[in-house]
């Protein structure tokens, strides 16, 4: 903190870089969300990486023109785990944060526009995605609810946060998706409905309009698990493997469950699905899915690997761990005592 006061930093992104404590990791995550809180206050956002990694990746020794120095080790599984560790930070810690994308899709959306909701800490984030992926934007609000939003409150920024959106005046903006995670209120749903058609009156948004709203549910009273089983040539017992990345499974005409992971890849255990439930909306079920199944594809945060959770989702659980985590000031002082 002393080195931003003595530069006078502000209004900026960074990386900051700190130890390990010696004590449970918990706090390890206090201090990230202590550091990340204060500079926020001066206007900077920055993401938190750890010195174990790079400390174990190097070593004083002997070098090539026999002087002494910092060389990375020859141990080949801990040079991999530096390189990893290299490209998560440049993938997360900065593309991520300064709203650079690795890539974007190549078969567009069913929805012009997709919004995802999700709300931490009394934090309410918002993630709006455009048809191909390469157009998004997060926007935070503070709220006096921990998990349901007033109407008043979801109309009011709903409004505000579209009626900035110069994509909607250039674009023809038709067929919004609005995906929340866990349980869509009747309040939300109310302001959200009466925003839009407050924008369509005034010639913002395109008329005749159509919004889906859809619950994206990480977990389910319903325990529900989905296995592709057969019989291979000249083996009498069938085997049973994970099922392929796309499957789903239609419960009722308006839920289903889909594979967001699975085959081809390989991973201990069983595929967990999404549950997908439409609440309410024009948009087919199918489309629907498809367009979950597409935003799980953005695999940002790990280029190589398959998401669970589709961007919409995904990207409001970075940006609120980021700027919503929560920071308990005894705790983080007095811990250590306790311990």
């Amino acid at each position: 903190m002393s080195a931003v006061d003595e530069n006078d930093a502000k209004d900026g992104f960074g990386v900051v870089m700190i130890p390990r404590l010696p004590y449970k990791a918990r706090k390890e995550d206090q201090l990230a969300n202590l550091l990340m809180r204060k500079l926020r206050k001066k206007g900077v956002y920055v993401s938190v990486i750890h010195t174990e990694v790079p400390e174990e990746s190097y070593e004083y020794t002997t070098l090539e023109n026999g002087g002494e120095g910092w060389k990375l080790v020859s141990d080949r599984k801990q040079k991999g785990k530096f390189k990893g560790y290299i490209r998560n930070v440049v993938l997360n810690k900065i593309l991520i944060t300064n709203n650079v994308w690795p890539f974007v899709l190549k078969t567009p959306l069913n929805a012009d526009l997709t919004i995802g909701i999700d709300v931490k800490n009394n934090t309410v984030g918002f993630t709006l995605i455009y048809k191909s992926g390469a157009e998004i934007r997060f926007v935070s609000s503070q709220s006096d609810q921990k998990e349901q939003l007033g109407r008043k409150h979801m109309y009011a920024k709903f409004y505000d946060i579209l009626k900035e959106e110069r994509e909607l005046l250039s674009k023809n903006i038709r067929k919004i998706v609005v995906h929340r995670q866990g349980i869509l209120f009747p309040p939300e749903k109310t302001g959200i409905i009466q925003a839009l058609n407050r924008l369509e009156k005034e010639n913002l948004l395109t008329k005749g309009y159509e919004c889906t709203f859809v619950e994206i549910r990480t977990t389910s009273r319903i325990p529900f698990r989905l296995f592709n089983v057969t019989r291979l040539p000249g083996r009498p017992k069938e085997m049973v493997y994970n099922p392929p990345i796309g499957m789903y499974y239609p419960i009722s005409e308006n839920d289903a469950f889909i594979c967001t992971t699975g085959y081809p890849y390989r991973f201990w255990g069983t595929s967990k699905p999404l549950h997908v439930i439409k609440v309410e909306g024009k948009m087919p079920l199918k489309q629907i899915l498809e367009d979950v199944f597409y935003l799980s594809n953005l695999t940002w945060t790990k280029i190589d690997d398959c998401s669970r959770l589709p961007l919409s989702v995904k990207m409001n659980d970075i940006r609120l761990r980021e700027i919503a985590g929560e920071y308990d000031r005894d705790a983080f002082r007095f811990g250590e005592e306790e311990d």
